[in-house]
């Protein structure tokens, strides 16, 4: 018997676009990077942590798992962004920050009883003194929606004298919220979210003098914010609104796909209206990738008109290229920008991506962004902001091989006879983008000698470790990184060792480091029988000279070591290498110096050689038996409006007496390797039903329209899976667990007379058959489609094949018949091919 997960979390149809990619989750202050945070749940320094310094970003983890990070110091200003527990699947967020405090509630998830999940509030920014004011001249200000049903609000007040702000008392579960204000002039601003509706952002000015006031947002009033292009195929995918006060606070939704915004029209001196939208080509999805991105941003300034819209012509935006590649087997993902104004505000927006892949970007030109990839199965990778101009623009790489560590300059530091190890950096690409695997581990060992200060392992790679040293002499320092995810993942495993000097001073590990790159595999990271190039770099974090000393590579995952000729090039060192032809990965090993301090990495499976195959298998775990939606083909849901699709259910055995420590899954078509398209499940979970079998449940969303988008992708697809044991011994990976079949939807209407008939008197009945067409998110006729009329007399249950009649050009079918008593009747259209079999309405026929 299958399981299913159980919890207080859950996705709703809030816009968001599950699976593969979902709604653009990333806020933006001023994009710190993810490099910069320290652990802190709750807005509080986890226990036996220091507080952050005036140089590192503070994180609250959500509950959700997101985390936020809050730039600290006063030219920060409270500038924060979100940071995404899965970069592959973040979703929409609504938030508020105002007098020193970060307000933020995620939107595409909710309760077990779909109501909203509650914010959270953190610190952010300098907090403002408190001013005197007297009680007995406060008034209760309550504030109200009215012409809409949105529950959960953020909602903020300011005095529009001062800009100082006032907390409000929002409710959770309701669509209003409470204040208590002293006399004066004031602003409030409320975001507002609901599943399948458009976001509001709404406004109100009102006056409080000696009385109770009560406000209202009106959401009739506001109207709908967009950009757009002078290329008609283009539709918004995802995209930020905020608006931002004259003292920097700021108010504003981060929408899920196609998730539209609203806002109130108003006039007022110092208040700026900021907009970042995506647009892609109608009809694309992951799996079938839009071939243009329009980043696009504009700012209305002091007055937020009756129409606010702003349109842009392509030539007038900066273009670039973006080239996406896998971290193993072809992926989907998602392809995100964070835009910084430059006052402490910014946004995000995000959209489907294809590992590999190459995409057109037409971006507004003059402020700075950052570029982050997500990809489906875990990890991301984050490049550096830049500004571009109108016109041609350098284009990015994300993903080239080797992936391995890149330093976190400052992060591991030394404090007299103590030292704090944080090397979370170790999933960076080959041309120098910081990388991120969440569910990465390390073990971590400091030795003096013959004296071992610390031995720890399976820490997680983002949590500080601390050592304490009890004399001088030299350190060897060893970082062990384990990928816990698929074992089809290049550089499942990193091993690096640090030689130096205990420090004589207070501040950063003074560590050297040394960084490769692969230059001649192709775009899944695989050798050919061209030799391919190997770039090692060496650097110092104290800025010394820095040579590499060796480059070795290995074809049995580091067994065995083999030399390569090094060519030196300053701080560089260049070797050609041959794969063998039946290698099927290649692991490296390099070696740098600075003075008395060195370094040596080792990466395994650094690239994939030419005999490289799909399948891993280690220890005694194997699969069992597999089902996807129990055996039943799939007609994912067509919608004609953003939602979160229908999960369907994947179940499979694993086989380990140490039971299994993590699992996941995935359709493709095609090679498991390189394929054609590829639908993620959720996170497994599997539960031991005896002493040697866990039972495994994974969801997999799908929608004709947010994951597919071709015809062609109708027909048979193969579950692959993967799967970790417990005791850290076993795991596996296969492509073939089970088959599928996805059909397209179809749908049948019937009309006919409404009053009642004759007994054996002439009755026409009718219909239309339609097919969901994935490219236009529209229905169109099914010419052709041989559809039965049945009856079911009243009284009885069975139903009676009338005639069968066959569709006309226009879907249109006609049937004549001479009821004699009192029935219902209904056109039945069967399975036809790749198409799934429908059922109209009933019809009551009232015979006299």
């Amino acid at each position: 018997m299958g399981i299913r997960p159980h919890g207080t979390i859950r996705r709703t149809a809030s816009g968001a676009l599950a699976g593969a990619v979902a709604a653009a989750a990333v806020l933006l202050g001023s994009a710190p990077s993810a490099a910069t945070a320290t652990a802190v749940e709750r807005a509080e320094p986890a226990p036996g942590a220091t507080k952050a310094s005036a140089t590192k970003a503070v994180t609250t983890t959500l509950t959700t798992g997101d985390r936020v990070e809050v730039e600290p110091g006063a030219r920060a200003k409270g500038a924060f962004r979100l940071v995404p527990q899965d970069p592959a699947r973040p979703a929409p967020y609504i938030y508020a920050r105002a007098g020193g405090t970060l307000e933020i509630r995620p939107t595409g998830r909710a309760t077990q009883n779909k109501k909203p999940l509650k914010a959270t509030t953190v610190r952010a920014g300098a907090q403002p003194k408190a001013a005197p004011r007297s009680a007995a001249t406060s008034q209760t200000v309550r504030i109200q929606l009215a012409g809409a049903s949105h529950e959960g609000p953020v909602l903020k007040v300011w005095n529009r004298a001062t800009w100082a702000a006032h907390p409000v008392q929002a409710e959770q579960f309701g669509t209003g919220g409470t204040a208590s204000l002293p006399p004066g002039d004031y602003l409030t601003a409320g975001v507002y979210t609901a599943p399948g509706q458009p976001s509001l952002l709404l406004t109100e000015s009102f006056t409080v003098r000696g009385t109770a006031v009560t406000v209202t947002l009106d959401a009739t009033r506001a109207q709908e914010v967009a950009l757009s292009v002078d290329e008609p195929t283009a539709r918004l995918e995802s995209g930020s609104v905020w608006l931002r006060m004259p003292n920097g606070d700021v108010v504003g939704s981060v929408g899920g796909a196609g998730e539209t915004v609203r806002v109130t029209p108003f006039t007022l001196p110092g208040v700026a209206l900021r907009v970042q939208q995506v647009l892609v080509k109608s009809g694309s999805t992951a799996n079938h990738p839009s071939p243009y991105r329009y980043d696009l941003f504009h700012s209305f300034q002091h007055t937020i008109p009756a129409s606010p819209t702003a349109s842009v012509r392509t030539a007038d935006l900066a273009k670039t290229t973006t080239t996406l590649r896998p971290q193993g087997p072809g992926t989907t993902g998602s392809l995100l920008t964070w835009r910084s104004v430059g006052d402490g505000t910014g946004g995000s927006a995000i959209s489907p991506a294809r590992f590999p892949s190459t995409v057109t970007e037409y971006v507004t030109p003059g402020t700075s962004i950052r570029h982050a990839a997500g990809y489906a199965e875990g990890g991301s990778l984050e490049g550096t902001p830049r500004t571009l101009t109108q016109g041609d623009n350098p284009g990015l790489s994300f993903g080239a091989a080797p992936f391995a560590q890149r330093p976190c300059a400052g992060r591991s530091t030394f404090t007299h006879w103590r030292i704090t190890i944080d090397e979370r950096c170790a999933f960076g690409d080959g041309v120098g983008n910081q990388g991120w695997d969440p569910a990465a581990v390390q073990d971590l060992t400091v030795q003096q000698s013959t004296v071992t200060h610390l031995d720890t392992r399976g820490r997680k790679l983002t949590e500080p470790v601390v050592s304490d040293i009890s004399s001088w002499g030299q350190l060897a320092l060893t970082q062990t990184i384990r990928r816990t995810g698929s074992p089809d993942q290049l550089s499942p495993v990193q091993i690096t060792k640090w030689t130096l000097d205990r420090p004589d001073i207070v501040g950063p590990l003074l560590l050297t480091d040394v960084g490769l790159r692969v230059d001649g595999l192709d775009d899944h990271h695989r050798a050919s029988a061209s030799p391919v190039t190997i770039e090692a770099t060496a650097s110092s974090r104290a800025g010394s000279p820095a040579d590499v000393r060796e480059i070795q590579y290995s074809t049995d995952s580091g067994t065995t070591w083999l030399p390569l000729t090094l060519t030196p090039n300053g701080q560089r060192a260049t070797a050609q290498l041959t794969v063998p032809a039946d290698a099927a990965h290649i692991s490296l090993r390099a070696t740098a110096t600075s003075g008395t301090y060195s370094v040596v990495r080792v990466i395994q499976r650094a690239f994939a050689g030419p005999a490289a195959t799909y399948g891993e298998s280690a220890g005694t775990i194997a699969f069992g038996a597999a089902t996807v939606n129990d055996g039943q083909p799939l007609a994912p849901e067509f919608r004609q409006a953003p939602g979160a699709p229908s999960p369907y259910a994947v179940r499979y055995k694993v086989t380990d007496p140490a039971g299994v420590a993590a699992s996941g899954a995935r359709l493709y078509r095609g090679t498991p390797d390189r394929p054609d398209a590829v639908l993620h499940t959720g996170p497994a979970i599997c539960v031991k039903e005896n002493d040697t079998t866990s039972d495994c449940y994974a969801e997999l969303p799908l929608g004709s329209t947010t994951h597919l988008g071709r015809h062609d992708l109708t027909g048979e697809w193969k579950l692959a899976a993967w799967a970790r044991s417990r005791d850290g011994v076993g795991h596996i990976s296969r492509a073939d667990l089970a088959t599928t079949q996805i059909l397209r939807q179809s749908r049948i209407t019937i009309s006919g007379p409404t009053a009642p008939v004759f007994s054996g008197s002439r009755v026409t009945l009718t219909g239309v058959a339609g097919l969901a067409d994935w490219p236009t998110a529209r229905w169109t006729a099914l010419p052709g489609a041989s559809v039965t009329l049945e009856s079911r007399r009243t009284g009885t249950t069975a139903w009676t094949p009338a005639t069968t009649v066959t569709a006309g050009p226009d879907g249109t079918v006609t049937a004549t018949v001479r009821p004699t008593a009192d029935a219902d009747w209904r056109w039945v259209m069967p399975k036809n091919g790749e198409v799934e079999a429908a059922v109209s309405p009933t019809h009551f026929v009232n015979v006299l």
